[in-house]
């Protein structure tokens, strides 16, 4: 029995893994938009169609740019028949953004739809397809299975590595990935908490001091901002309130009987951790953890 044990062991450790015909990987660009892109590993194989689903968790997707391969959107000639009546050759008529779960097109911006596209003349201009979305978004990728997922040349359809995660952070914004991303959301999105140090205590992103007493990124000009919304229940938003600065853990404090409020003890605290002196600062506010 160990002996049988042992080879079912040494057969189960010898079976190969096979790599998926495509492997696609996001990249956030940085700039309100994220690249899709692929890479072919099944040798001699060209892909003429993608049917590919989005669906955002967070936010939504504004614009869709495809690779000028794909010079056909297969929904938007079946949503308008004659799209293509008196074309000379193939081309990216109409849009590439169709329904999820049946034939026809839909509109951007949108949370959950589907990419069309397919083959015919196109040559590739290594774009691969961007996705825009000016106040951030995340979600999955995954195949459309009403349109077959991803198709070769001989109407196959090919092994990927999806679904795959994308996130795209909004310019000049919270990471939309980052654990306080929500809550800057809920707060208006206040720009004072986009700086590597905000959540230091440094409330207004500059540093104080003088050539005699030394520089520092936490001090009175912070502590003067976080008096000035020491337990005020109304907050607004960050053009009226721009204190929220110094809301520098992200959270409520308060209760039913005192009332809810941005900035408290534990706001104070920080500052006071950090109070004139960048020892222990790391500038890591923006990171994801």
């Amino acid at each position: 029995m160990k002996k049988l044990a042992m080879c079912l062991v040494v057969l189960a450790m010898a079976v190969p893994t096979f790599a998926a015909d495509v492997d696609f990987a996001f990249t956030d660009n940085g700039d309100g938009t994220g690249t899709l892109s692929w890479t072919i590993n099944a040798p001699d194989t060209e892909i003429v169609g993608m049917g590919l689903n989005v669906d955002a968790t967070t936010g939504t997707v504004d614009a869709v740019a495809v690779d000028s391969f794909f010079d056909v959107f297969i929904d938007a000639a079946y949503s308008d028949p004659t799209l293509y009546d008196g074309a000379t050759a193939p081309g990216q008529l109409g849009t590439p953004v169709a329904l999820q779960g049946s034939a026809g097109t839909t509109t951007l911006p949108n949370a959950s739809f589907a990419i069309s596209v397919g083959h015919l003349e196109g040559t590739t201009d290594g774009a691969g397809i961007v996705l825009t979305s000016g106040a951030g978004a995340e979600g999955q990728l995954d195949v459309n299975a009403t349109r077959g997922g991803v198709v070769d040349q001989n109407g196959d359809a090919l092994t990927t590595n999806l679904p795959i995660a994308f996130s795209i952070a909004q310019p000049g914004g919270f990471p939309v990935d980052h654990p306080d991303y929500d809550e800057w959301v809920a707060v208006g999105s206040p720009e004072s908490w986009v700086t590597d140090y905000q959540c230091e205590g440094d409330a207004d992103g500059a540093r104080e001091g003088s050539p005699f007493t030394g520089y520092y990124q936490v001090g009175v000009e912070d502590l003067n901002i976080l008096i000035a919304g020491w337990k005020d229940t109304d907050y607004v938003d960050p053009a009226t309130d721009p204190w929220i600065a110094a809301d520098f853990d992200h959270a409520e404090e308060g209760s039913p009987f005192t009332g809810y409020y941005r900035v408290g003890v534990e706001d104070l605290n920080i500052l006071i951790s950090n109070w004139k002196d960048d020892t222990n600062l790391t500038g890591t506010c923006l990171d994801v953890q």
